[in-house]
């Protein structure tokens, strides 16, 4: 994880909509999502939306991604959720590509 480009991704998070937030993930966590239970792994980011989370940042066959699940947005908040998808792709690498700094 390169700290430096983790901090900037808060900075901008928090910019875009101060309910949003994000939470890497020292332990694997079990979370009830409607009527089936999900799993995130240690090291996954969950992205927030105040106590909410809104969607997931993990690694798929080595790969950095953004794991939607089963998202619903409504218009008024189209353009929020374009920006956060754009931002959280545009930082991938600060959680994902190793210990830069």
């Amino acid at each position: 994880m390169n700290q430096k480009l983790v901090d900037e991704f808060s900075k901008k998070l928090k910019a875009l909509d101060n309910h949003l937030g994000f939470k890497v993930l020292e332990n694997t966590e079990a979370n009830l999502n409607g009527s089936f239970i999900s799993l995130s792994e240690k090291g996954n980011v969950l992205i927030t939306y105040g106590n909410d989370t809104v969607f997931e940042l993990t690694t798929i066959d080595e790969t950095p991604t953004i794991d939607l699940d089963s998202i619903y947005v409504d218009k008024d908040n189209s353009a929020l959720f374009g920006d956060l998808i754009k931002l959280c792709g545009e930082y991938l690498d600060a959680f994902f590509g190793g210990d830069d700094e």
